[in-house]
């Protein structure tokens, strides 16, 4: 996918998140694109999914071990109990 389509399908999955970041709704400083769908799974690189992430909560879901292969919504879960552990 080309950088000016990746830019597209994220700025419009920041505008209908109001901003806020799929994982941890809290608001975007950096929104980078997150696919919901992993590539490596078959995901598409398609507008239906990619959805916009902080850059701290889509860099600690590959980079960290014991989320890998958590789906986008499983690690947006977990990050909700971790950083609003009176959440649950």
């Amino acid at each position: 996918m080309s950088n000016a389509r990746q830019r597209e399908y994220r700025n419009a999955a920041c505008i209908a998140q109001s901003g806020l970041c799929i994982h941890c709704h809290r608001p975007m400083a950096v929104p980078t694109a997150e696919h919901l769908r992993p590539r490596r799974d078959e995901g598409k690189d398609n507008r239906h999914n990619i959805a916009a992430a902080g850059r701290s909560c889509n860099h600690a879901r590959h980079a960290e071990l014991h989320y890998a292969g958590l789906s986008a919504s499983e690690y947006g879960w977990l990050r909700l109990l971790e950083i609003q552990p009176d959440f649950a």
